[in-house]
């Protein structure tokens, strides 16, 4: 963040804050700004903590910015495939893994965008639909994506169910996309190893990580269900 000192007694000293009074009240200042050659300058911005808004239960919502940061970093996964299970309970086999789904991340520079909101998209996993981010009233176009990873296959009488394929790559990022992991295919014996039928490994970002798919099971009926995908906000 931008920093501001002032000369004390001959040192040099950083700001904290800047407070200004309004009708008897002092209240913090979080940014100051300076016309320079007809151009506005930010010469202060407020000292603090770096923060994160974290959405990964499905739903739709709606993030508003914050006031005092000059950075935004957002990073999107898409859901899960789910673990599909077994063709016999117990000792047959086992149903494939499903795909972690695909990432997105870009940043923006938001010194001047305090109060302006995104519409965020976070579907169920197994869903095959696509985390979003978009511009609601954020002054930048924003289109991001993360599809989801698909399900695991159900075990065979005498082979286990193949993975799901990674979720695709994600789109819309200003500074990273990729695709998900693949799940592995389930054990055919019914030996219950421990590599075996694993969800597509989670892909890790920056400021969080987005979900593993899940694992596939021996059940003869029961599925493990997929994961929801995952938006988080960065602030500093």
């Amino acid at each position: 963040m931008a920093q501001m000192s002032i000369r004390v007694g001959g040192i040099y000293q950083t700001v904290k804050n800047i407070y200004v009074r309004v009708s008897g009240v002092y209240k913090s200042v979080n940014s100051g700004w300076v016309r320079v050659g007809g151009v506005w300058q930010q010469f202060y911005t407020s000292v603090v903590a770096p923060i994160d808004h974290n959405y990964s239960t499905a739903n739709t919502y709606t993030e508003t910015i914050p006031a005092g940061f000059t950075t935004l970093t957002i990073e999107a996964w898409g859901p899960t495939g789910l673990g599909a299970h077994g063709n016999t309970s117990g000792v047959g086999t086992q149903g494939g893994g499903g795909g972690s789904g695909g990432y997105s991340r870009s940043s923006y520079n938001i010194s001047l965008n305090t109060g302006q909101t995104f519409t965020v998209v976070i579907p169920a996993g197994a869903s095959g639909t696509a985390t979003s981010v978009v511009n609601n009233s954020f002054t930048t176009s924003v289109n991001m994506t993360a599809p989801c990873g698909s399900n695991g296959a159900v075990g065979g009488a005498s082979l286990g169910g193949a993975g799901g394929a990674a979720g695709a790559q994600g789109t819309g990022g200003t500074q990273a996309t990729s695709p998900g992991n693949a799940g592995d295919y389930g054990d055919p014996n019914g030996g219950h190893p421990p590599a075996d039928g694993l969800g597509g490994a989670a892909v890790v970002g920056i400021y969080a990580t987005g979900p593993a798919g899940a694992t596939g099971t021996y059940s003869n009926t029961v599925n493990n269900p997929g994961i929801a995908g995952v938006v988080n906000f960065h602030y500093s």
